[in-house]
């Protein structure tokens, strides 16, 4: 026997949406207003190769240009770290027990050069990086940071801006 309620047959079940809209715009406004924007903590101010055939298209190397050349061994991490500006050549080996000491030295050498300039923020002095292709892309951005600047207190205080890669062929 089946029994039918004509009475609910008859009426058409609504959905109130009223409650939903307003969490979703809660919801949207508590997103909107939490958000932050990140701090670009290393902007680096880096001219990039241009592709190209022909040798002169490359930058120019002037004599205040700061030469960095950084060798990767077997596994792909820092062996050694070379810098060459003018007649000086030094060369830092990379020890595993300090990491750090090559940037630390390389850093201590561009605030070197940068003291020894009239302007403070390195003036015409740049630095051109040849590194191996093996080598992992954290040195490379250690080397960026070390030589482009530091942080002193809440001011930071740059060293070298104008940073080029050797062309590798």
């Amino acid at each position: 026997m089946k029994i039918r309620n004509s009475d609910r047959d008859a009426e058409d079940i609504k959905l109130d949406m009223t409650a939903m809209i307003d969490v979703v715009f809660q919801l949207l406004v508590f997103f909107v207003m939490t958000f932050k924007t990140p701090v670009y903590e290393g902007d680096f101010g880096i001219k990039m190769p241009m592709v190209s055939e022909q040798p002169s298209m490359n930058p120019e190397v002037t004599d205040e240009t700061m030469f960095v050349r950084m060798v990767a061994d077997e596994n792909r991490n820092l062996n050694s770290l070379t810098i060459e500006f003018g007649m000086d050549t030094l060369n830092f080996p990379f020890d595993p027990a300090n990491p750090e000491g090559c940037y630390v030295a390389l850093q201590n050498y561009a605030i070197e050069l940068v003291g020894t300039q009239a302007d403070p923020s390195g003036g015409d002095i740049e630095a051109e990086l040849d590194i191996d292709k093996s080598l992992r892309y954290r040195h490379t951005v250690s080397a960026i940071e070390a030589i482009s600047g530091y942080k002193q207190g809440d001011q930071v205080v740059q060293l070298i801006e104008k940073v080029n890669f050797k062309d590798v062929e």
